[in-house]
């Protein structure tokens, strides 16, 4: 493991830009989005996704480790809330680095890469890449369902998992730390966050490792589905947040405005599609009151809106969505260039 990370954290230092500091170690524990020590590193991946490698480089969240101390608020939330070295405080880097383990310490080996969004691939990174033993085009179609069922029980996190996908973009891009927001003064999530937007720009990365492919978009019926499950996630996510917000401050304050805006595009969607789900969803998320101290009855909510939500991925695949068309984001809407 040492000599793997070694090497590691020295390709990515000199390949991907990552600066020398990344390569320090951290002691402490942290409730970490994927577990570090099963992190095998993005350049395992960079051996075949070449092209998706290139597109990553340029992306801000490949550089999302460079934030912590390049910008000068970084230095000012971490005075803030106390901590010594903001590229370093499990805090930070959960969301802002891919965290690995070397000697029992923890290694930022990087931004944000393969891993935050697909999962440690400690386990899956072989089964997922092997086809079966024989080659892409020799693989039957039974062979790669197999492989590709053993990746995702070994822990890959695929795109097709709908529900499971965005909540793993919502852990980072809505914090779930009041304190962060409230004393530190970090950003309580961008409003204009919407899962379907911001996963069709640039970090969009549908690109086959053939010269000149295309970044392809998913196809229409996958988008409407995209759009539904980010509206309830985001709903999910920010009655979480209220319900564990102890004080009606600036976080407390942004996640009920999230969770209402949230609401206000369900109702609309309520009114396309007569589906039980939404029904559902919107039932639960306004019988409790969008203030603290509630706590029990907005987990339960959150909680309820959750299970609606992963039953309509089991159910739907979109073609039943089309009335959502009109709401889907046009190119002029992504959240950036892919």
């Amino acid at each position: 493991m040492k000599s793997r990370l070694v090497f590691l954290v020295l390709v990515t230092g000199l390949a991907w830009g990552v600066p020398e500091w990344a390569a320090h170690a951290e002691t402490a524990g942290a409730e970490d989005i994927i577990d570090p020590e099963r992190v095998v590193g993005s350049f395992a991946c960079a051996q075949c996704h070449k092209a998706v490698t290139t597109h990553w480089q340029a992306s801000h969240h490949a550089n999302a480790l460079n934030t912590l101390v390049q910008k000068p608020e970084a230095a000012t939330m971490a005075g803030k809330l106390d901590i010594r070295n903001a590229d370093l405080a499990s805090r930070c880097t959960g969301c802002h680095a891919t965290i690995a383990m070397d000697r029992r310490k923890r290694v930022a080996v990087g931004g944000v890469s393969c891993e935050s969004c697909h999962g440690a691939g400690f386990a899956w990174n072989k089964p997922h890449a092997e086809f079966s033993g024989k080659t892409r085009e020799t693989e039957s179609a039974e062979e790669r369902t197999r492989r590709w069922r053993r990746a995702e029980r070994e822990g890959m996190l695929r795109p097709v998992r709908v529900y499971e996908w965005a909540k793993r973009c919502y852990a980072c891009h809505v914090p779930t730390d009041e304190e962060l927001v409230d004393r530190g003064g970090h950003k309580p999530g961008d409003e204009s966050l919407e899962l379907l937007a911001w996963s069709l720009g640039e970090v969009r990365h549908a690109i086959a490792e053939t010269p000149g492919a295309e970044n392809r978009l998913p196809d229409r019926e996958r988008q409407r589905l995209i759009f539904l499950v980010g509206v309830a996630v985001n709903l999910e996510t920010a009655l979480r947040a209220v319900a564990e917000s102890t004080t009606k401050g600036p976080y407390a304050v942004a996640m009920a405005k999230r969770a209402r805006a949230a609401q206000k595009t369900m109702r609309q969607i309520a009114t396309l599609l007569a589906l039980p789900e939404i029904t559902q969803i919107l039932a639960a998320s306004e019988a409790v009151g969008l203030r603290i101290n509630h706590r029990v009855a907005l987990l339960q909510a959150a909680e309820a809106v959750a299970v609606a939500t992963r039953a309509m991925v089991e159910k739907y695949d979109g073609s039943v969505l089309a009335a959502l068309d009109g709401l889907l984001p046009d190119e002029t809407r992504f959240k950036g260039k892919p």
